[in-house]
């Protein structure tokens, strides 16, 4: 039997009680759980910004990538459609799409977080952007880490909203469980 913490059946919006998972079935794991926000408010900062800059977006998509020893891999991406648009927004008057999910990650962590900091970190290597992120990033300096926490911050009840529920419905989906492999379809 697993006694889930009061806090986790708040998230989740389930009554507060004792849930006995079927034998074959693993538990999602407390680092699962941060992962899978982690990335979830990536996206959703991504989604932010895209909506700043008036380019349409599909919804976050998360997805179980393996299952090594040591606990599950996680992924995730929005669907964009114009992609020459999302070239121009990054090189715009935007600010910069490419920056917004690491920004956000590191504001879901850290409310009071500054530019300096996440730049410090991206300097250090102990923040690392993907090539996808780092291909939409028109440049990765103080001002430019300034504008898009300013556009995270003006929209962060959205980005909560849109990242939470992503992870809520990946959870309760049970998808979480069983890896996929190959490309996105």
């Amino acid at each position: 039997m697993i006694v889930l913490p009061a806090w986790l059946h708040r998230w989740l919006r389930v009554p507060a009680r004792a849930i006995v998972p079927p034998p074959e079935v693993d538990p999602l794991q407390a680092g699962e759980l941060a992962r899978i926000l982690r990335i979830s408010y990536h996206e959703g900062g991504h989604q932010a910004l895209l909506a700043a800059a008036g380019i349409e977006f599909g919804p976050i998509e998360l997805r179980c990538v393996s299952v090594p020893p040591n606990g599950r891999a996680f992924e995730g991406r929005i669907r964009v459609p114009e992609v020459g648009a999302l070239e121009q927004a990054s090189y715009g008057s935007v600010p910069s799409v490419g920056l917004g999910g690491i920004a956000a990650e590191e504001l879901h962590a850290d409310p009071a977080v500054d530019a300096r900091a996440i730049l410090r970190g991206i300097v250090n290597g102990d923040i690392v952007l993907n090539a996808g992120d780092a291909a939409l990033s028109a440049c990765v300096d103080q001002r430019e880490l300034e504008r898009v926490l300013a556009a995270l911050r003006a929209t962060w009840p959205a980005v909560q909203h849109h990242a939470e529920a992503a992870a809520r419905e990946f959870i309760a989906g049970g998808r979480w469980r069983t890896p996929v492999v190959g490309p996105w379809t």
